[in-house]
C-alpha cells in the first residue's frame, strides 16, 4: 500500500499518503504513542498502543472514532503490539512487567487468552515467525520463544488460521557429511600441485640465501 502511519509522545498519530503527501492527524490518543500495527486481515485497521497501557483500533478510513479501545495493562508500561500474519484476530502485547499477551480480537471486545512471563526480563518487543504461525518471539535482555502450538487455547483460532507451506527440514545423513568432508580427486590434484610449486619456492628461496651468505663469507 501506499499508506504509511506513525505514532509521536505528543499523544498523536499520523497517516501519510505517500503518493500525495497529504496526512491525517488524529490527536486523541489517550497516551503518549509506544507502537502502531496495520491488521494484515483488516488491511484498513490501524492498531495503537498507548503508554497508559491502553490499545486503540481504528479504521483509518474514519479516524474519528475508533473501533474498540481496552486496557490491556492497567499499570501501563507496554512496549509493543504485532499481529499473527496468518491468524485473523491474533494480537500480542508486550510490557516492561516482564509478560506477552496472547489476544482475540475478532468481537468488538478483545479477549485476553493468555499470559506469560518469557523470563528474558523486560520485554520490548514482539514478532511471529514468518514462517510458522504459531512460534512467536519476544525481546526482552535475550530472545526467547514460544510454541503457541501446544496450548489449549489455540483451538479458538485453529479454523482462522491460513495454510502455510513450510519448507521441509533440512536433514544431514552420514553419507551426506562424507560427502562433504571427503576431498574430491580434482581437490587432491589442485593439492599436489600446490605442494610442488611450494617446494619449488623453497627451494629457490634457499639458493638465494646461500648464495647470499657466500658473498658475505667471502
Amino acid at each position: 500500500g501506499t499508506l504509511l502511519a506513525t505514532g509521536s509522545f505528543d499523544r498523536t498519530a499520523a497517516i501519510v499518503d505517500a503518493r500525495s503527501g497529504s496526512a491525517k492527524i488524529l490527536k486523541q490518543l489517550p497516551g503518549d504513542c509506544e507502537a502502531l500495527a496495520w491488521d494484515p486481515h483488516q488491511t484498513a485497521n490501524l492498531t495503537i498502543l498507548s503508554e497508559d497501557g491502553t490499545v486503540t483500533t481504528f479504521d483509518v478510513r474514519n479516524f474519528k472514532t475508533p473501533l474498540w479501545t481496552h486496557v490491556v495493562n492497567e499499570y501501563g508500561g507496554v512496549t509493543d503490539v504485532c499481529y499473527n500474519p496468518h491468524v485473523a484476530g491474533l494480537l500480542v502485547t508486550t510490557s516492561i512487567d516482564k509478560t506477552v499477551s496472547i489476544w482475540d480480537i475478532a468481537s468488538s471486545s478483545p479477549f485476553k487468552c493468555a499470559q506469560k512471563d518469557m523470563c528474558v526480563g523486560k520485554l520490548f518487543t514482539s514478532q511471529f515467525h514468518p514462517s510458522s504461525p504459531w512460534l512467536l518471539g519476544c525481546g526482552g535482555s535475550q530472545v526467547a520463544l514460544w510454541e503457541l502450538s501446544e496450548e489449549d487455547f489455540v483451538q479458538r483460532f485453529k479454523e482462522r488460521s491460513t495454510n502455510v507451506i513450510e519448507a521441509p527440514a533440512a536433514t544431514t545423513t552420514e553419507q551426506d557429511l562424507e560427502a562433504i568432508v571427503a576431498p574430491t580427486a580434482q581437490d587432491e590434484v589442485k593439492d599436489k600441485e600446490e605442494e610442488k610449486d611450494n617446494a619449488k619456492t623453497r627451494k629457490k628461496k634457499n639458493k638465494r640465501a646461500k648464495r647470499k651468505a657466500h658473498k658475505k663469507v667471502r
